[in-house]
């Protein structure tokens, strides 16, 4: 499914000149299945390789690693030339090599991957804006927001997060004066508009590509029982969606009667051991629970094609700016958005039909055979931003 804001970007695509760009994506880290703007930035490159454009990555703050990485990373069938620079490194020193490693490449364009978070660890990069422009004062800056301020600051402290962090991304667009904006939903881009920068849209594709090998390990494919297999990938639930995902799991065994097998996919942390041992306390859910702990995308891959509902964390406005929901969409697996209230309210438009409140209409929706990648049509809709 094409959106309208894609059909009018690639209404005439087809006539258009096919113009082979330089582009430097800049990112904060690059640690495969660990970072999920790294992983964006990763497989965005890989694509635009594939249609003939020179690409290369640099990761300014990168804490998975403690020494400089000057090589390749592939994607699919591509080789992308990267530099991964540690975020032990003195801050000054990591922006000397950068600039050496840019200059060497002479961009067109140097696209920056934004989460304040990537840059800073308390998410304040105060000097971001000054250290880029000193990196290259020639080439065309492109700004990617994949997050913003905090927009629901819940004390003083994270209301006075919020407030620099809007300073300095005021800031960085006047300093950088990128022409070019994007962000992946429209409750970003109106956000960014109230503070007089003017944003285009760009959606996001599925953080997991889908494997060649489908093969379900009988550990947890659930075929000699009769059980509903739903996947929890991520992050784990923490507050009040902890209570909202156990509510619906009881309800869902109260009016079907089926065992609940919960895949649980995602790094070990005290949120995920609490939200396992509640689960494990309620005595009228039958519940199965087969907790896979991290896993390289083809095995995440492997799973998406066994189970018959996706768990989001996501409210249904942020449904678009989430990589996990999208991919699940993308493997025609119905989703249960425990933080909708209503299945009207979802604001994105790429299988909507799949998107539930409720976990039994999500169940009931049956999953689709046709896996559906958004990433070609993303990548040609971004270099035609990047062509204007």
């Amino acid at each position: 499914m094409i959106l309208d804001w894609e059909k009018k970007l690639l209404r005439n695509v087809n006539t258009r000149i096919k113009i082979k760009m330089k582009i430097i994506f800049l990112c904060g880290a690059l640690e495969p299945g660990r970072d999920g703007v790294g992983d964006y930035t990763r497989r965005l490159a890989g694509c635009l390789i594939r249609q003939n454009h020179e690409i290369a990555i640099v990761a300014l703050n990168d804490q998975f690693i403690s020494e400089e990485v000057d090589g390749v990373q592939v994607d699919g069938e591509s080789e992308i030339s990267i530099l991964r620079l540690p975020s032990s490194v003195n801050e000054k020193m990591r922006f000397r090599r950068a600039k050496n490693w840019i200059n060497d490449f002479s961009p067109d364009i140097i696209s920056l991957q934004f989460v304040p978070y990537s840059f800073h660890r308390k998410g304040l990069p105060w000097n971001l804006g000054r250290c880029l422009k000193e990196l290259d004062s020639k080439s065309k800056w492109h700004i990617m927001f994949h997050e913003l301020w905090l927009d629901n600051p819940t004390n003083y402290k994270q209301r006075i997060v919020s407030f620099f962090q809007k300073k300095i991304i005021k800031r960085l667009v006047s300093q950088l004066d990128s022409k070019i904006n994007n962000v992946s939903i429209e409750f970003n881009q109106d956000r960014l508009k109230k503070i007089g920068i003017n944003s285009e849209l760009l959606g996001l594709f599925g953080n997991i590509q889908k494997s060649p090998s489908n093969s379900c390990n009988k550990f947890y494919d659930g075929s000699l029982s009769n059980e509903v297999r739903i996947l929890y990938f991520g992050a784990a639930p923490k507050g009040a969606l902890v209570g909202q995902i156990i509510e619906g799991l009881e309800d869902f065994y109260k009016k079907k009667e089926q065992l609940v097998h919960l895949i649980m996919v995602g790094g070990e942390s005290k949120a995920k051991k609490e939200f396992i041992n509640s689960l494990k306390k309620k005595r009228n859910l039958k519940i199965k629970i087969t907790d896979l702990g991290f896993l390289e995308s083809e095995e995440v891959s492997k799973i998406l094609d066994c189970v018959n509902v996706g768990i989001i964390r996501s409210a249904g406005h942020l449904i678009g700016k989430s990589g996990t929901a999208i991919a699940m969409l993308e493997f025609g697996l119905p989703i249960w958005a425990p933080k909708l209230n209503d299945d009207k309210n979802v604001m994105f438009d790429f299988r909507p039909e799949l998107i539930h409140s409720d976990l039994i209409k999500a169940f009931e929706a049956k999953r689709k055979n046709e896996y559906i990648p958004r990433l070609p049509l993303v990548s040609e809709i971004f270099i035609n931003y990047l062509k204007e």
